[in-house]
């Protein structure tokens, strides 16, 4: 199993202000100028993720590592087009962003044993920190370190996070909490059997599946390092639990398999496999992709990663990491990064290189069909350190 900037039309022409001519190192072969935005963010900061649709202001988080301490900020735009902010305190595994139903949205991320959200209205007042799962392990160790919690939303407004318990609770139970469209978060809820045996090695993996249309939520888990979190795959879960629609509750955990998952970019891809195939992409989302995608995806030692899906109106396309290792613990660190948009039919397919850049992030732009990448200001320009700059992708002499 495996969370786009979207310029406003105002924004575009008020605030976005131009690299000057010179200023900028050389560009990745797909991207166009840079253009700044109206924002600052701590000194040697990277942009890790964003999210974003029509309707709705970009939101992305920067974080920052310098010595023994961590400056995680999230940016958020209101409506009216201007830029908000604030620090997520302490040392998170992870920032997670989601957005609501009525142009608003909301960051989770880690602290302590607990995770937390802050939700912005599309005005861009910034609500107070509100605690939705608690005495559970936010931390996995394995290979390597990352964030235990894991977090789908859906384009509708409906967020579940689940994690696993920690010694205060039941260790190795995976509890969850659910939020509808216009609703709060349900109180936490165990949905592994009641007689949990400890794990043996650590956390169990778990992964919670993308939502389903009409609210459906699955969380699946298996045994400690089987991939790593939200990476459970069918043939070797323990067990799964489903909400059902909009029930307030999870039902009884089931033995697997369960529901078989939606095909992704990262395995199990040959030449020779079917298209247009449908596959998973970001927000809970799914794309049919054609043989060019599935090719070039074949053919990258690690796969693909990261399917993100930008849309306006009747158009469509998506941004992926194509990886060049098959363990990579941070995708974007170890691939590059493609666009492919739709044709006829709607499929999406003949991908095009954008950049090669570790550091750059997709992200939707107004310009129908354009997908751009954010940076912060040392992937762009050696004076600009504490900003952040969009390069749209563009081809032939528009670059």
């Amino acid at each position: 199993m495996r969370l786009t900037l979207v310029l406003l039309g105002a924004l575009s022409v008020a605030v976005v202000a131009p690299v000057p001519a010179g200023a900028a190192p050389a560009r990745s072969p797909g991207l166009g100028a840079p253009v700044k935005l109206p924002i600052r963010v701590p000194a040697s900061s990277r942009v890790v993720s964003a999210v974003s649709a029509a309707g709705h202001g970009p939101a992305l988080v920067t974080a920052q590592a310098k010595g023994a301490h961590s400056i995680t900020t999230v940016l958020h735009q209101d409506r009216g087009g201007t830029w908000r902010r604030f620090t997520v305190l302490g040392r998170p595994q992870a920032v997670r962003l989601a957005l609501l139903e009525d142009g608003s949205g909301l960051a989770a991320f880690d602290q302590g044993n607990t995770v937390v959200v802050r939700r912005w209205s599309a005005r861009g007042t910034v609500g107070a920190p509100q605690v939705v799962l608690r005495s559970v392990q936010t931390t996995w160790e394995g290979d390597f370190v990352t964030a235990e919690w894991q977090l789908s939303a859906g384009r509708d407004g409906t967020v579940a996070i689940a994690s696993s318990g920690d010694a205060t609770s039941t260790a190795g139970a995976i509890y969850a909490t659910v939020r509808d469209p216009g609703g709060a978060f349900s109180p936490q809820q165990q949905v592994t059997p009641e007689a949990v045996s400890p794990p043996v090695f650590g956390a169990p993996d778990l992964a919670v599946a993308p939502i389903a249309a009409g609210g459906s939520v699955i969380v699946r888990w298996a045994p400690h390092g089987d991939g790593g979190p939200g990476d459970v795959r069918s043939s070797t879960d323990l067990g799964y639990a489903v909400r059902a629609g909009r029930a307030t509750t999870f039902g009884p955990p089931q033995a697997p398999p369960g529901p078989a998952p939606v095909a992704d970019l990262s395995t199990g891809l040959a030449a020779t496999t079917p298209t247009p195939l449908t596959v998973a992409a970001d927000q809970s989302s799914t794309v049919r992709v054609g043989r060019g995608v599935v090719a070039l995806c074949a053919r990258a030692s690690g796969g693909c990663s990261s399917p993100q899906l930008f849309t306006w109106g009747g158009r469509r396309a998506i941004a992926f990491n194509a990886r060049s290792c098959h363990d990579c613990v941070d995708a974007a660190v170890y691939g590059s990064w493609y666009v492919a948009r739709s044709g006829a039919g709607g499929v999406v397919d003949h991908p095009v290189l954008a950049t090669r850049d570790a550091s750059a992030v997709p992200v939707r732009s107004a310009a129908r069909g354009v997908v751009a990448f954010a940076q912060t200001g040392d992937g762009v320009r050696s004076d600009s350190a504490d900003r952040v700059f969009l390069s749209p992708t563009c081809s032939g002499r528009a670059c």
